[in-house]
């Protein structure tokens, strides 16, 4: 355990990621704390997006930025989306969004990403033309 606290031996990522998999082996089992680690490293190191990347309904095709952030779930205020998309920490289909006033298209399933953990995909929802 010595050679996992010294920096000179192990980097202190590959330590966090060691401790990591023997805490989640713990509760789980060895294949959990692999693919824990795999995913981690994946997203995180790597800069990809996750596996699973859950998908977010919208009923309308264009939609402001505001609305589509607070609508998926990721600010609970509009004040809370507008700081978000002024700070820089938004971005829709690989492109930073910084003006809160701007509106999108959705088209197909672009991807909504809110600083590093925050990810979902977009799409219109169904509307039943009956």
């Amino acid at each position: 355990i010595t050679s996992l606290i010294n920096p000179q031996v192990t980097h202190p990522r590959e330590a966090k990621d060691i401790l990591a998999q023997v805490i989640v082996e713990e509760f789980y089992d060895r294949n959990a704390a692999y693919a824990a680690s795999k995913e981690f490293r994946h997203q995180f190191t790597e800069r990809q997006l996750p596996s699973d990347i859950e998908t977010k309904r919208v009923d309308a095709r264009r939609v402001d930025m505001v609305a589509l952030l607070r609508g998926v779930g990721f600010a609970k205020t509009n004040s809370e989306a507008r700081r978000l998309i002024v700070q820089g920490g938004v971005s829709f289909n690989n492109r930073k969004i910084t003006d809160p006033n701007a509106t999108v298209e959705i088209d197909g399933e672009p991807v909504l990403k809110v600083g590093k953990r925050r990810v979902c995909k977009v799409s219109v929802a169904e509307t039943d033309e009956s």
